[in-house]
């Protein structure tokens, strides 16, 4: 485990480097005078909704889900910073059981991460998580056979870059009904080689909340969930507060 561990931080430090964020944001710190670190007392109106407030709500129920103090899921949010450096830009807008599914289990997440890297070794794998972070919640062989399927569909050898443009096209049932509107609008055109120079065809002839989704970081197509198991509180009919604690969990946004 320990080998997988440096495997995955040398696979992360490649990533890191490739990435557009500046040395500045890449440090996890903690923003000052956050609200509910100096009260319980909050009143929406008079709370400044930063995206580094949003980030600690975030964190603060995700570890509601999984049960643990906010002082282990500080020390789990920092591992999962250090093997996906941009995925911090983005934590403020995931659902807290994305954030919690991801952090459940690190060697699960870890090796499933490898696993990816190796699978699209030419692609900034954490630019491509920090997109998609539902990847991590799918079965490797899931995943695998999803890249075969696009290498198909689109008539090419290697798939990296194309995934690093536009994640969403490994939803592969999304992909054939796009290739399908493409025909469908433009007439005598090549589809797959139109998909192929431009990804982002994914977004323009994507239509309804099967694949868009609710929200920005609801996973589309086929629903990857994860299910938090039951407090022990909760199990015991007795009630779990929202915010467990006083401790503080600050967030890295990229720009700030």
């Amino acid at each position: 485990m320990q080998l997988l561990h440096h495997r995955v931080a040398a696979a992360a430090a490649g990533d890191a480097a490739s990435s557009s964020s500046s040395s500045s944001s890449s440090k996890w710190v903690r923003p000052p005078e956050a609200p509910w670190s100096l009260t319980f007392d909050l009143r929406e109106r008079d709370t400044e909704w930063s995206d580094a407030n949003k980030c600690r709500l975030v964190a603060l129920v995700a570890a509601q889900q999984l049960a643990i103090p906010m002082a282990d899921m500080e020390q789990r949010l920092e591992a999962l910073m250090l093997l996906l450096p941009d995925l911090a830009g983005t934590i403020f807008k995931l659902q807290p059981g994305l954030l919690a599914g991801l952090t459940s289990d690190l060697a699960v997440t870890s090796s499933r991460l490898l696993a990816l890297r190796e699978l699209l070794p030419a692609a900034n794998v954490s630019r491509v998580v920090a997109e998609r972070p539902q990847l991590l919640l799918q079965d490797s062989s899931e995943v695998q056979q999803a890249v075969e399927v696009l290498q198909q569909l689109l008539h090419v050898e290697r798939v990296d870059k194309l995934v690093e443009a536009q994640p969403l096209l490994l939803v592969t049932p999304c992909v054939e009904e796009v290739l399908a509107d493409i025909r469908r609008l433009l007439p005598g055109r090549d589809a797959e080689q139109l998909l192929a120079a431009d990804p982002d065809w994914v977004l323009r002839v994507q239509r309804g909340q099967r694949w868009l989704g609710q929200h920005p970081d609801s996973d589309p197509g086929e629903l990857i969930s994860w299910t938090p198991p039951v407090p022990e509180a909760a199990a015991k009919n007795q009630e779990v507060p929202l915010i467990a604690g006083s401790e503080a969990i600050g967030a890295r946004v990229a720009g700030q």
